[in-house]
């Protein structure tokens, strides 16, 4: 064969080989940026934010320490059940919400295997996990693995100022029983800020935003909150990032696409569609009656003020004829 015709024919196969690694299913992983709603510790305002978040298509993960569901300010039972049956994710975050790290192996086998336990009699599938306090240590990981959790989230190591800290965990996660986060949204925290941590992930390649809430709530004196319009702005903005290749998962979505890459026979999963109307209200500000694309009950109608009022008051309310109105049967 003439030299330079195997030279010309080497050169094409290693422009070839190159563009498949640059594409394989493990590039297009790593390239992707995903945002994950969480919301921890089960207080019953996180209510409002499911309302919003539920009104653009999206869904969210809802850690939740037992001890708490029922008591006034948190969520009951029926309000965990409607959230699953609404396709938002519940993650364990242990029975009493204590320092893991400071407890016995047994009592550590107890708080975490018995939050599990407790949620799953309670009708619902859990397999994401919590660290109250983001408090761990490779004793605490083996004890969350073996009651059966796919993946444990920390409260911290993203988006921080420290030498070498990086903008977005990766997918899959090095760890996926130390899932790295930026530290907990606070009423100091605006919405600059967390579009900036998107943001930042992007330029940084792709990767997982794992973000944590608490309270969504506005002049409710809570350190850890956000407004309810400042979410559904930051939701909003967020949703018009889609054709930069943005998207929002919950954490199991993210754990399970990450651990099986995309293939004829199993395409990565497809974000819940936006409900048909008739539909929960979003705030005025975010709604347009001749927008069908969004299908919202228009804002001047009788169903539009009063589905405003119920969100506003009672948002467990709210969420139960959710369920009610897209004939969802839990």
């Amino acid at each position: 064969m003439n030299p330079n015709r195997r030279k010309v024919l080497f050169i094409r196969w290693c422009t070839v080989a190159a563009a498949l690694l640059f594409f394989s299913p493990q590039a297009l992983l790593a390239a992707r940026t995903v945002v994950t709603f969480a919301f921890d510790d089960g207080y019953a305002d996180q209510l409002t934010g499911a309302l919003i978040l539920l009104n653009l298509g999206m869904r969210a993960t809802f850690f939740i320490p037992t001890y708490a569901i029922g008591h006034t300010g948190d969520m009951s039972v029926t309000d965990l059940q409607n959230l699953q049956t609404l396709g938002f994710e519940i993650g364990g975050h242990t029975i009493d919400h204590q320092d893991l790290t400071t407890l016995s192996p047994s009592a550590q086998q107890n708080e975490i295997c018995g939050g599990r336990t407790i949620l799953e009699n309670w009708g619902l599938n859990v397999v994401s996990f919590a660290y109250p306090d983001g408090a761990y240590n490779p004793s605490v990981e083996a004890v969350v693995k073996s009651c059966g959790y796919t993946s444990a989230r920390a409260a911290w190591g993203l988006a921080c100022k420290d030498p070498g800290c990086t903008p977005g965990e990766s997918i899959p996660p090095v760890d996926p029983y130390a899932v790295r986060t930026p530290e907990a949204v606070t009423g100091d925290t605006t919405l600059a800020d967390l579009e900036q941590q998107v943001i930042n992930v992007e330029k940084s390649g792709g990767g997982w935003l794992p973000l944590q809430f608490h309270h969504v709530c506005e002049g409710c004196g809570q350190e850890y909150e956000i407004t309810p319009e400042n979410l559904e702005a930051f939701a909003a903005w967020v949703q018009q990032r889609a054709s930069l290749g943005t998207t929002v998962e919950t954490m199991n979505q993210v754990i399970t696409y990450g651990a099986n890459p995309p293939s004829p026979g199993r395409p990565r999963p497809r974000p819940l569609p936006r409900p048909r109307n008739p539909i929960l209200l979003g705030h005025p500000s975010m709604v347009s009656s001749s927008d069908p694309e969004h299908n919202y009950v228009p804002l001047m109608s009788d169903q539009g003020q009063q589905q405003l009022q119920l969100m506003e008051t009672n948002p467990s309310a709210a969420l139960s004829h959710a369920v009610q109105v897209l004939s969802i049967t839990p």
